[in-house]
């Protein structure tokens, strides 16, 4: 059964969740700022994660267990944080958990919590980012977006999501993702930025922003200072980007320039090896005053709240002993520490280094201060929903608009145009079914051999780095069209591996295998509809 709890039921929850925990009920956040403890003003420093399903959440755990073998996900073990350390924000995991039970736990460590908890959510596609598929929606990844180009329905889908994610009790989402992706091998921005032009991602960028803080979400521009041009995850190791200052600032800097004239509540400093922008060598931009302060706050004058990257991520972690690198942090000039590998270590690390005079309990209370006034805000804003609905008929049909107008016709033939289609192949990748059967209701008919029109869908499943299957699949196209067959490949993937099919007469991407992209890219090769969609990406 899909849903465990009545539509009413989940109303009720969350009006218990918001009328209950509203800081705005209490004193002002100076007042009570005033009444806390140095560790408790510490505890607010610390954003911690959960899963809101442990049962159906075990992979995630046993993942995290390996990457993170001092953190716990556990309820029990969120619980202790907050009760005893007075942690001050929760950001959930765990893609098998269904929102009505994200609702009842939210409020369960709400209630915990003497100050009202910051709630977050790494929501760049929708809940389904982060929540269980069939019970809320998808939306599509940035850089399909960046092929619609069209700022005002980027703005209507960021909007419905800060809607949806306000039904929850969450208050920040961890987008958009500003990173200019102007390397092709990239292995962990790619399919998540609007593109390779920097003007494209600021527009687009601004409009999600909108969205987002409009409905009363809390914005994120990421990964500062721009991981678009790295061939390394810093998930696993710390990237280096090795761009002089001026080609920095006239790049990648530009999108996050662009956020913050336009009033983006938020930003995330990524862990990356800046030479030009950090002359200590190997220091993450995490922990560089340089980057973090002089640049970032002071030259480009951002004044809202800056949280780390995961600390957890080996870029920074295998470098930096837990409560050292949330010192070293804090000192550079984050305000929120994301993910910490000890949460109580790191509070006992900075309570220390405050007591030795290595932090300051001033620059402290300024912190603290800005996350209370954030809080006051955010859950302002929330107090103001009051419905459920996470798959209206809006946001269906604005999810179907965005992949119809998607489909980008990369190169073509007369031929590649006017023959009907004859063929399909499914070239080493899984079933594509909605593809395959609008193709069929619309246009493949029995035709000569020598008339052949042979259709290769690929998907991101397609084992594009092995160089023996990729030359098969080039030498296979090459033989279709020495045979007078003329070529389609479809790109259910990636629009970076086009220069692998380049052999073939038409190659129409259609950037995700989402059903809606399936139909779309269907009624395009049938001639039933255009391709408007515009390649977000360039190539040498």
């Amino acid at each position: 059964m899909l849903m465990k709890y009545s539509i009413l039921t989940i109303a009720l929850f969350l009006s218990s969740l918001l009328s209950g925990f509203d800081i705005n009920q209490h004193e002002s956040p100076q007042k009570l700022l005033s009444k806390m403890t140095l560790r408790e003003k510490i505890g607010q420093l610390c954003m911690v994660a959960a899963v809101s399903n442990e049962e159906r959440n075990q992979d995630l755990i046993q993942r995290w267990a390996r990457w993170q073998p001092l953190y716990h996900l556990e309820k029990s073990y969120i619980d202790e944080l907050i009760k005893t350390h007075a942690i001050g924000g929760i950001i959930f995991f765990g893609r098998n958990t269904y929102p009505e039970e994200q609702i009842v736990l939210t409020k369960h460590f709400q209630s915990l919590s003497n100050t009202p908890l910051l709630i977050g959510l790494d929501a760049e596609c929708g809940l389904a980012s982060q929540l269980n598929n069939e019970a809320v929606l998808r939306f599509p990844f940035n850089m399909t977006l960046g092929a619609v180009r069209k700022p005002e329905l980027i703005y209507k889908t960021a909007y419905e999501t800060g809607r949806e994610l306000k039904s929850l009790g969450v208050h920040i989402n961890f987008a958009p993702v500003v990173d200019v992706n102007n390397n092709p091998k990239n292995p962990v921005i790619g399919m998540r930025s609007f593109g390779s032009d920097k003007e494209l991602v600021a527009t687009l960028g601004i409009a999600q922003m909108q969205g987002f803080q409009d409905a009363g979400i809390i914005a994120c521009a990421k990964h500062f200072p721009g991981h678009g041009d790295t061939s390394t995850d810093s998930h696993e190791a710390l990237p280096i980007i090795s761009h002089s200052k001026e080609h920095l600032e006239e790049l990648e800097l530009y999108p996050f320039q662009k956020l913050i004239n336009a009033g983006v509540e938020s930003v995330m400093i990524a862990h990356l090896d800046v030479p030009a922008l950090e002359k200590a060598a190997n220091t993450p931009s995490t922990i560089s005053y340089a980057i973090v302060t002089e640049l970032l706050k002071k030259k480009m004058g951002f004044n809202g709240l800056i949280f780390t990257d995961a600390l957890g991520m080996k870029a920074i972690a295998d470098c930096y002993e837990p409560g050292e690198v949330e010192v070293k942090a804090l000192q550079a000039g984050a305000d929120i520490l994301l993910c910490p590998l000890d949460p109580v270590k790191a509070i006992d690390s900075i309570e220390q280094a405050v007591h030795s005079g290595t932090l300051n309990e001033t620059d402290i209370n300024k912190k603290v201060l800005k996350i209370l006034k954030a809080k006051a805000r955010a859950f302002l804003h929330t107090r103001e929903q009051s419905s459920i609905n996470f798959k209206s008929k809006h946001a269906l049909e604005l999810k179907k608009k965005l992949y119809t107008q998607a489909i980008t016709t990369v190169q073509s033939t007369d031929e590649a145009e006017k023959r009907d289609l004859t063929d399909i192949e499914m070239y080493q990748s899984p079933d594509l079914k909605p593809f395959e059967e609008k193709l069929q209701s619309l246009s493949m008919q029995k035709s000569p051999e020598s008339l052949k029109h042979v259709v290769i869908a690929l998907t991101h499943t397609f084992p594009f780095d092995d160089e023996i299957i990729v030359d098969t699949l080039k030498d296979h196209i090459q033989d279709l069209k020495n045979e007078s067959a003329i070529v389609t490949v479809v790109l259910f993937c990636t629009p970076y591996h086009i220069p692998l099919v380049q052999g073939a007469d038409r190659i129409v991407v259609a950037y995700e295998n989402d059903p809606d992209a399936q139909i779309a890219a269907a009624e395009v090769l049938c001639g039933k509809r255009k391709a408007t969609g515009v390649l977000p990406i360039t190539f040498n």
